[in-house]
This record gives C-alpha cells, sequence and structure tokens, in this order.
C-alpha cells in the first residue's frame, strides 16, 4: 500500500522527497501541503468504502483510517504522513486476512448446500428408478394375467399382484417420508449455523454488542420504513488517557462498562446500540422524541460516576460527551448523522461531559443566514 501510495504521488509530482533532495525550489510546506492533499482524498475514500462493504468488525479498520485521515491533515512533516500511513497498512492487512478467512468459510457453507441437494437427487433419482423398475415388472405379470384362464388362479394371482403393488407403494412413501424428514433435519441445522455465523459478524467483539456495519445497515433500514426516531452519537470522553495511564487492558474494560450501561439506558427490543469506532458508540432510539432521549442520556452521562476496576490505584471517572439528532422527512442516513456529529463535536467544544441535540433548521433558519 505503501509503495502503491508513493507511485501515485510520484506520479503527480508529489514525491516524499524534501527540495534539498530533488533540486526543486518548492518550499517544503508547500510540498507537504500538495502530498497531504491526495493522500486525505485517498483515505476518506477508502473510509467511505469500508463503511459500504459489509465485513464482520469493519468498526476497527474505519478507525483506523479515520486517525491515519486526521493525522495526515494535522501532520507538520512527510514522516509523520509515512508513519500514519504504515499504521492504516497493517490495519489493512488484518482486515484482509479476516475477509479472507470468511471466504473461505462462505465457501463452504455453500459446498455443503450443493451437496445437499445433490444427496437429494440422487435419493429421488434413484428411487424413482427402483419404483420404475418394480412398476414394470409387475405391469408386465399383470398382462401374462390375461393367458389364465382358471377363474380362481386368476383371482389368486390378482390378488397377489395388488398386493405387491401396495407394498411397494408404502415402501416408496416410507423411504420419501424419511428422506424429507432427515433433509429438512439437516437444513434446519445449516439455516441456524448460518443465522449464528449472521449474527457473530454484526457483533463487536469486545464489547458484544453491535459493530459499524450492523449500525449502518440498520439506520438505512429505519431512514426507509420509519417516520420518526433519534440518533445519538457518543464519544468517550479522553479514553485514550485512560489507556496510556492504565493499559490498555483496562481500556478494554472501560469500553466494556460503556457499552453495557448505554445498553441498559435503552429498551433492548426496539432499540439499536453499537460500536462505531475505537471509543465512540451509537445509539439508535425508537418510539422517543428528542426531548426525551436527551434527558434519558443525561441521566446516563450522571450515573456513570467513578468506576473501579481490580488492579487500578484509583476509581476511573468516566464521562461521556453526546450529540443528539432526530430524524425527520427529506433526511438521508448521511445527513442525519452528519448532525449528530455536529452536536457532538459542539459537545467537546463546550467542555465534554455533556449532551447537545442539534435540531434540522428549518426553511426560516436557513433564510436568515
Amino acid at each position: 500500500m505503501e509503495r502503491a501510495l508513493k507511485d501515485d504521488l510520484i506520479a503527480l509530482g508529489l514525491g516524499f522527497r524534501t527540495p534539498a533532495a530533488s533540486g526543486s525550489t518548492m518550499p517544503a510546506t508547500m510540498n507537504l501541503d500538495l502530498m497531504r492533499l491526495p493522500v486525505e482524498r485517498l483515505l476518506t475514500l477508502l473510509r467511505d468504502f469500508v463503511g459500504a462493504v459489509e465485513m464482520a468488525d469493519e468498526g476497527t479498520l474505519h478507525a483506523s483510517i479515520e486517525n491515519c485521515r486526521k493525522a495526515v491533515v494535522s501532520a507538520a512533516d512527510p514522516a509523520a504522513i509515512l508513519t500514519s500511513v504504515d499504521a492504516c497498512n497493517d490495519a489493512c492487512r488484518q482486515v484482509l486476512a479476516q475477509l479472507e478467512r470468511q471466504r473461505l468459510e462462505h465457501k463452504e457453507e455453500i459446498a455443503t448446500l450443493v451437496d445437499m441437494v445433490r444427496e437429494a437427487l440422487a435419493i429421488v433419482a434413484g428411487d424413482g428408478e427402483s419404483f420404475n423398475k418394480n412398476l414394470g415388472n409387475s405391469m408386465e405379470r399383470f398382462e401374462a394375467l390375461v393367458q389364465i384362464d382358471d377363474v380362481k388362479q386368476l383371482k389368486i394371482q390378482l390378488l397377489h399382484e395388488v398386493s405387491s403393488l401396495r407394498q411397494i407403494a408404502e415402501a416408496r412413501q416410507k423411504l420419501w417420508e424419511e428422506t424429507c424428514e432427515a433433509f429438512n433435519t439437516r437444513v434446519t441445522t445449516l439455516e441456524s449455523q448460518l443465522s449464528a455465523t449472521r449474527q457473530e459478524a454484526s457483533l463487536d467483539p469486545l464489547t458484544r454488542i453491535g459493530n459499524r456495519g450492523a449500525f449502518d445497515r440498520t439506520l438505512r433500514e429505519w431512514v426507509a420504513e420509519r417516520s420518526s426516531f433519534v440518533l445519538a452519537t457518543i464519544d468517550f470522553d479522553h479514553f485514550k488517557q485512560i489507556n496510556d495511564a492504565q493499559g490498555h487492558a483496562i481500556g478494554d474494560r472501560a469500553l466494556i462498562a460503556v457499552a453495557q450501561a448505554l445498553k441498559n439506558s435503552v429498551r433492548s427490543k426496539s432499540d439499536i446500540v453499537a460500536r462505531i469506532g475505537g471509543d465512540e458508540f451509537a445509539v439508535l432510539v425508537a418510539d422517543l422524541n428528542l426531548r426525551q432521549t436527551e434527558s434519558r442520556m443525561r441521566m446516563l452521562n450522571a450515573s456513570l460516576g467513578a468506576i473501579r476496576f481490580d488492579g487500578t490505584a484509583a476509581p476511573m471517572k468516566v464521562t461521556l460527551s453526546i450529540g443528539i439528532s432526530e430524524f425527520t422527512a427529506g433526511d438521508t442516513p448521511e445527513s442525519l448523522l452528519e448532525r449528530a456529529d455536529s452536536a457532538l463535536y459542539e459537545a467537546k467544544r463546550l467542555g465534554r461531559n455533556r449532551v447537545v441535540v442539534k435540531v434540522k433548521p428549518t426553511m426560516r433558519d436557513m433564510m436568515r443566514h
């Protein structure tokens, strides 16, 4: 990835060499600015592509790409850009390996289905051939009955053939029922396995709540099918400081605690909670309006308080910055998410540990500007 990126930039005249090395008189800052733009556009495209492709736990990769993009925007020198790109490259490799494993699993599932269909067809075809052969033999014996002159003997033979036909039909029916039962059992088992696989693929492996892919799919469905609902985007305040001071193990446990608190604050059968980035969460709330959701999120933030884990020297103060927006007619998934993110950024700008609501501007509001 890094090599291809360098080649693309060199082809655009945006090489990684410094002016002194290349003999150019272009200022270093201008060279960096020219390099930053295409790299940022490339990372933005990659981030959006990851969000559109269904894969297990794409939230982690999405977060890595977004962090890399932000680092590129604020980088002071080319070395910083290369460092960020290398980290993003490693994350891409890990996800590609995961996708390859998923591809192999899907191939095995398809192969199982094909084998089952082949087996069923073979049983049906084989049974049909056996039935046709037995029926043909019986018909030959029926035709031979015409040659019998003794009525008593004819009656005995006729009863025998009718009995044989009944036995053939009963045996065929029993075999068919057993075949259908076995086939249905195997299909049910495979359907359960596929359902479990899909369910696992939609969960964040750490917090066991929905991942970015599950959130994006649900958001698209709600926008298409519902007339109103509320979206909250949530950022774990100063999470990096917890990771740096307490270690990643404690940081992971803090993320799990926040995810559980979010699940407990909503209704499990109607609302959706997801982890959409490293320390970012989202909640889709049905059947509540903007102010009701705001009140619930404020109560959640106030209830977190100090969290203590075994092995930590002191309780950790966990707070959240939360942005809320409400779906209305004309909204798209992008516009709704953009409004919630804008409210979230405002909450962080105002000092974090707060809830900010962003109402969709009316025509009158827009005409004032």
